[in-house]
């Protein structure tokens, strides 16, 4: 839960998409679907890209959610109540 609401925090701006982030993500692990989470590529590279180049996404590393299905190892962040709140309820 901790791992998936690091990601939430940095991909999404408000609690209301964090929510609705938050329902995509799951819906993607539940089908063994990669999140695809810009977010998680941008912790890679230490880049703050809203979306991320082809280039960043070839990257081979745990924590490339365009590469590897599930989540990440662990956190790419310290979330906010918000981000766990998101994951607990997400919108559907």
């Amino acid at each position: 839960m901790l791992t998936l609401a690091s990601i939430l925090e940095k991909e999404a701006a408000t609690p209301e998409d964090m929510k609705m982030v938050a329902g995509i993500f799951l819906r993607r692990l539940e089908i063994g679907m990669a999140l695809q989470a810009c977010s998680t590529v941008n912790f890679i590279t230490g880049k703050n890209d809203p979306g991320v180049s082809a280039e960043d996404q070839a990257i081979a590393s745990p924590y490339n959610t365009y590469q590897v299905v599930g989540l990440p190892p662990g956190p790419i962040s310290n979330p906010g109540m918000d981000a766990i709140l998101a994951v607990l309820f997400p919108t559907p």
